[in-house]
């Protein structure tokens, strides 16, 4: 049974549901004028289609009728293209169904390099929403601006209006536009700039480094296609030897940059001063304006493989005067043969400060290690800041070792805590207040006193006045009573008070006491 046929009824196209028989059906519009609600049902009469539709009457039956949209699309313009760079394209969508086309539903843009469309060839750059419901013969016209990709040469641009099928239309068939034929150049505003470089100072042949390398786009346009950064060693005499190849897809957009870090491994050459060169678009893959900024150049020396190490490499060492510090290195050996005849040297001694290594290894087997104690030793205190280079040789290697040594002078140092005195009371009322002095430096601070301040009777020093001797390191407590009068003015009282030897040591510790009153007032206004 037939449940739905097409019909011409005054030279426009229906879909028309309801019962019919095994038979091809068609409905008698010649005599009969329609309705033209969005959905109408009638009473119409079915004829037997066997012979001649006109013959016999068979049956009369309800039937409805669907006027249903049918969407065009047409494009109207595609702006000058360039690789990589955004181009507009602008369309026009027609109903010419016999229904509205409500709700939304989807246009889409289209590039192919075949004029004819096929959406499994055909790229898809971009969609985007209808811009309103359509009623009959009503148009909207839209546009996009799309990022093109890397490619130059002939293309053709296709909208597809409602790609996502999401209107009942009498016809999908024209739902796509003619092909839009678009000629794609080369970006004509764009230059890459090959701006800063970062390498290691050394190296050795074959072996790898870390380098990263950054790249701008000064231009005022857009860079996407595929481009290299090529990474060579330059010798004495400018020669370019070829590292590696770095190609580069992800576009750069107009006065944007890129970091790129990689590992390279060095060239087996010979010792000295060499240049790390890093090129970009070095396979002139791209259209520029400028090519004489691609490269940039970082000097590095190429040494010796360093196969004996010496850990930690900088070793920090507060000194007082006459105490030892001990302490210990690891020296190891990466190499594949054993080390010997390992000896150490002290570059630019120093004649207060003495550095001394026990009995160092004989033989090193490879890739083993050997620790090694040393003890140092500040005799006085001539040099009080210190560098000394420990120099370790053996037969085929070397290694070295950095001490950052600070002599502490023997002579005392106080500081206090808290730094400073600041707190509040009540007038007619007492409090102790404490802080904490300490000897920070080199030697002991003898014949230490309290000094308060004169004719200040209401802050009296609780703990003894004397200190004596405070040893390195030591500390000591001291307290101070507050008892201002009843009568005493409001407000802040600053002052200061000191611990002193009477000739070389002296600490001077400020405060601040804050005078207020719990009495209580009236206002009159």
């Amino acid at each position: 049974m037939v449940n739905q046929c097409s019909l011409s009824v005054n030279g426009s196209n229906y879909y028309v549901s309801g019962s019919g028989w095994d038979t091809t059906i068609i409905l008698d519009a010649k005599n009969n004028s329609w309705g033209t609600d969005n959905v109408t049902e009638i009473a119409k009469t079915i004829f037997d289609y066997d012979d001649d539709p006109n013959l016999a009457r068979v049956e009369t039956t309800p039937v409805m009728i669907l006027l249903l949209p049918d969407l065009t699309v047409s494009i109207q313009s595609v702006s000058e293209a360039y690789a990589g760079q955004p181009c507009k394209v602008t369309w026009t969508v027609n109903n010419v169904g016999n229904g509205a086309a409500n709700g939304t539903w989807t246009d889409s843009v289209y590039i192919s390099s075949e004029s004819v469309f096929n959406q499994a060839t055909a790229k898809h750059l971009g969609s985007v929403p209808n811009m309103k419901s359509l009623a009959l013969n009503e148009t909207y016209t839209n546009s996009a601006t799309l990022t093109l990709d890397s490619n130059t040469g002939t293309y053709y641009v296709f909208v597809v209006t409602d790609s996502g099928t999401a209107q009942a239309e009498i016809s999908k068939d024209n739902n796509r536009s003619a092909a839009s034929q678009v000629t794609i150049k080369d970006s004509p505003l764009s230059n890459l700039v090959a701006a800063d470089l970062k390498v290691p100072s050394s190296a050795y042949p074959s072996s790898e480094i870390e380098i990263s390398w950054q790249v701008k786009n000064d231009g005022l346009w857009n860079i996407s296609g595929q481009w290299v950064d090529s990474v060579y060693l330059r010798d004495k005499d400018n020669k370019d030897t070829l590292i590696r190849d770095f190609p580069r897809t992800e576009r750069v957009n107009a006065n944007s940059d890129y970091w790129r870090t990689e590992k390279i491994t060095i060239p087996t050459v010979a010792l000295g001063s060499y240049s790390i060169v890093v090129k970009t678009n070095s396979n002139t893959g791209v259209n520029e304006t400028n090519a004489t900024d691609d490269s940039v150049v970082s000097k590095i020396t190429i040494a010796k493989a360093k196969l004996m190490t010496a850990t930690p490499d900088m070793i920090p060492l507060n000194l007082t005067t006459g105490v030892p510090a001990t302490g210990q290195i690891t020296i190891g050996n990466l190499g594949t043969a054993d080390i010997s005849g390992i000896t150490y040297a002290v570059q630019n001694p120093s004649a207060n400060i003495s550095v001394k290594f026990d009995t160092l290894p004989s033989v090193i087997r490879s890739m083993e290690t050997a620790v090694v104690k040393y003890t140092i030793t500040a005799n006085d205190e001539t040099v009080l800041k210190y560098k000394p280079i420990v120099a370790f040789k053996s037969s085929t290697d070397e290694a070295a070792v950095t001490f950052d040594i600070t002599v502490i002078p023997r002579r005392p140092s106080l500081v206090v805590n808290p730094g400073y005195l600041e707190t509040g009371i009540l007038r007619g009322q007492q409090r102790i207040i404490r802080c904490e002095i300490t000897n920070n430096g080199g030697a002991p601070a003898n014949n230490l006193m309290v000094l308060m301040p004169q004719n200040v009777s209401w802050i009296k020093l609780v703990s003894p006045e004397s200190i004596g001797t405070l040893a390195v390191g030591a500390k000591a407590s001291l307290e101070i009573s507050l008892n201002p009068p009843a009568d005493m003015g409001l407000g802040a009282y600053t002052g200061s008070f000191a611990v002193s030897d009477g000739a070389n040591v002296s600490l001077n510790i400020g405060f601040r006491i804050t005078i207020t009153s719990d009495a209580k007032g009236g206002l009159k206004i």
